[in-house]
């Protein structure tokens, strides 16, 4: 009891802290000024080059650099690293901060890379409004911080409003002595489109954290995995009141706490119509309190399993998420939950490290080819022998 005292203690305070720095604004306008960086980009400067201290006005000639377009506040990051967070006064530390609503369009390779062993709360890439994500770039997330202070709250992308993926390669990878977030939202979350990959490690692990809101998925693919730091520690790969399933796919997976690692915690259902998604989890798939996941007529055949790696599926026709009835007649964990069908080579076991290819049966015509190259090889070489002679 103790242990989960502190856990929601810490999160509390990692809350209250993100909610200071992103208020939820539903209608906050577009930004007007970015920081990129630690520099300041608006309609007078909007041009960085990549590894510049100082915005310009002028695009640069060559190499990577941001755009800010202050007309309809896009970002546009073509091929640009970062390693420097904004630290001024009034702005939440951060490699990329809007104060208000934020397009991001990638273009090229962008990697933006913090390290810091800090007692801190620690922003990627934050907007004060609502957040979207595009392009036909890829983007590398890489942020750490070791400090086992409490304010070590490390928040890799996070909208005060809501958190649109629509497009681009995205990779986040975060480690936090405390709490980490992969992906955050204040008023919802939907992945459209692209190719997310996601993976926290903290004491308090989250992979996907919507605070207010539901959590859609229409296309595009996504990988969320958290990881507990330790068994006394949490994890969490999916938080969210409703989520929604039309398309695209998604898995959501925790591990490493040994009393909290839930693949979804939902304080509603899953309604869905299309695409497939899997939940994951150490201690559960499902969190216990919550409620039916399917709601509504729909085609999606779900499966379950004991086994987190998948082994052993079957069809759930249970109306608990907690438990799928044994041929015993006792009840057994679900921690594998599986919404709609993958294709064949998907269906194996998620964990299970690949067999060996197996010995393949040769055909007679393969003999057959053996048996005529060795005869040529032998004539050659009877001929030459007879020359020698």
């Amino acid at each position: 009891m103790v242990r989960w005292m502190k856990t929601a203690g810490a999160l509390a305070l990692a809350l209250a802290v993100l909610c200071f720095v992103l208020p939820s604004l539903a209608d906050t306008p577009a930004a007007t000024e970015v920081y990129v960086g630690g520099v300041l980009l608006n309609e007078q400067t909007p041009y960085l080059a990549s590894g510049g201290t100082a915005a310009t006005a002028v695009k640069p000639e060559t190499g990577g650099y941001a755009y800010f377009d202050a007309a309809d506040g896009t970002l546009l990051l073509n091929g640009i690293t970062l390693y420097t967070v904004a630290d001024e006064q009034g702005v939440p530390q951060s490699l990329l901060y809007a104060d208000g609503s934020l397009m991001v369009e990638l273009s090229g390779e962008t990697i933006l890379r913090y390290t810091t062993d800090t007692d801190t709360a620690l922003l990627g890439i934050a907007a004060k409004g609502s957040l979207t994500i595009g392009g036909d770039g890829s983007l590398k997330l890489i942020m750490n911080n070791f400090s086992d202070a409490a304010d070590n709250t490390l928040t890799a992308i996070s909208a005060g409003g809501s958190l649109l993926m629509e497009a681009g390669a995205i990779e986040v990878t975060i480690t936090s002595g405390q709490t980490g977030f992969g992906l955050y939202a204040v008023n919802g979350f939907e992945l459209a489109g692209g190719d997310v990959q996601c993976t926290v490690q903290a004491k308090a692990a989250h992979a996907v954290y919507v605070e207010n809101g539901d959590a859609a998925i229409a296309g595009g693919s996504l990988l969320a995995v958290a990881n507990a730091a330790a068994e006394e520690d949490t994890a969490t790969g999916l938080h969210a009141a409703d989520v929604s399933l039309a398309g695209g796919q998604a898995t959501f997976k925790a591990t490493g706490g040994q009393e909290h690692s839930i693949g979804a915690y939902l304080a509603g259902s899953i309604t869905a119509s299309g695409g497939r998604a899997r939940l994951i989890g150490d201690t559960r798939a499902l969190h216990e309190e919550s409620t039916m996941p399917l709601q509504g007529d729909t085609v999606i055949p779900v499966y379950t399993a004991e086994a987190t790696s998948g082994a052993g599926m079957q069809l759930w026709t249970n109306q608990t998420p907690e438990a799928v009835p044994a041929e015993s007649g006792d009840a057994l964990p679900v921690r594998f939950l599986q919404l709609g069908d993958y294709p064949a080579e998907e269906t194996a076991p998620v964990t299970d490290a690949p067999k060996p290819k197996e010995t393949e049966e040769r055909s007679t015509g393969f003999w057959m080819g053996i048996g005529l190259i060795a005869l040529i090889i032998g004539i050659m070489f009877g001929g030459y022998t007879r020359k020698r002679r």
